[in-house]
């Protein structure tokens, strides 16, 4: 049986990409709450982006080469969850003090060009934080 293609890791790397585009875009809606309504907040609607982000990991690493860009990402994802996750646990912790290298990561194994381009638009909802959702340079 042969592994999974170049294409495949690229695919992979873009729902990567959304599901954590998804937790920015829940941590703007929860900005201007309380630290203890943004904790519920988060609670309600990033948990169980994370939750789905976890059961997503669990079956798509086993597929991919650790030793590739994409590996080295899942890997880091994986090794960090904990810190990742710590900041559903107290509204005053922002969302990416620990996550930069993930997210970092997992964009730079997606190619500058064509459909896989991560634009400036894709990740202008946490670009005013300076977060870790970075385009990849043209």
């Amino acid at each position: 049986m042969r592994g999974p293609s170049t294409g495949d890791h690229f695919s992979l790397a873009e729902e990567a990409l959304a599901q954590i585009q998804k937790l920015y875009a829940v941590e703007k809606a929860a900005r201007p709450l309380s630290p203890e309504d943004r904790q519920q907040y988060r609670a309600q609607h990033a948990k169980p982006l994370w939750d789905t982000l976890q059961t997503w990991l669990a079956i798509h690493r086993p597929g991919v080469p650790p030793q590739s860009a994409l590996g080295r990402a899942l890997a880091y994802l994986a090794n960090e969850w904990d810190k990742l996750v710590v900041y559903l646990t107290d509204g005053r912790i922002p969302i990416d003090n620990n996550a930069d290298n993930a997210v970092n990561g997992i964009s730079r194994v997606i190619p500058r060009h064509g459909l896989f381009r991560v634009t400036v638009q894709r990740c202008d909802f946490a670009a005013d934080r300076g977060s870790m959702a970075r385009p990849v340079a043209a």
